[in-house]
């Protein structure tokens, strides 16, 4: 029996550079009852700057989640992780690396700068429904989140 944890979708803050990218896992995403991507930005840069409300993100409502690639312009995933382990304000902020990396040492980079999860990004639309699946089951009936 799946238990109902949150009371409402998980609200995820995408962090990646590819459009491509952006869109497959959106719509694999929309599949998804209890999943909620409210934005999309293309570098870290722009995740701190939402996370932060600065700027064009005066408004934006945080996040429950954070799914950051790794490799990106500006500010790359491990240099946002740095930041988000140093401030009190986001170290509560579960982070899963969403990548194309398969990279022993990113995986072990990643987990040792915070993050909570690593998941190497699929090649098909059917495979990242599978993830997407995978993953609301876990992040929405099984954990709770701050």
């Amino acid at each position: 029996m799946n238990i109902l944890v949150m009371d409402r979708p998980l609200r995820i803050l995408l962090v990646d550079d590819s459009d491509d990218d952006i869109l497959l896992i959106k719509n694999a995403f929309k599949k998804c009852d209890r999943l909620s991507i409210i934005d999309a930005v293309n570098d870290g840069q722009e995740a701190l700057n939402y996370l932060k409300q600065i700027g064009e993100y005066s408004e934006a409502e945080r996040p429950d989640m954070l799914l950051l690639d790794i490799n990106m312009p500006v500010i790359g995933g491990f240099e946002v992780l740095e930041h988000l382990s140093k401030h009190d304000d986001f170290m509560s902020l579960p982070v899963v690396m969403l990548t194309t990396s398969d990279n022993e040492d990113d995986v072990t980079n990643s987990y040792k700068l915070g993050a909570c999860s690593y998941i190497r990004k699929p090649d098909t639309f059917s495979d990242m429904k599978g993830i997407t699946e995978k993953f609301e089951n876990y992040w929405c009936s099984t954990v709770k989140i701050p």
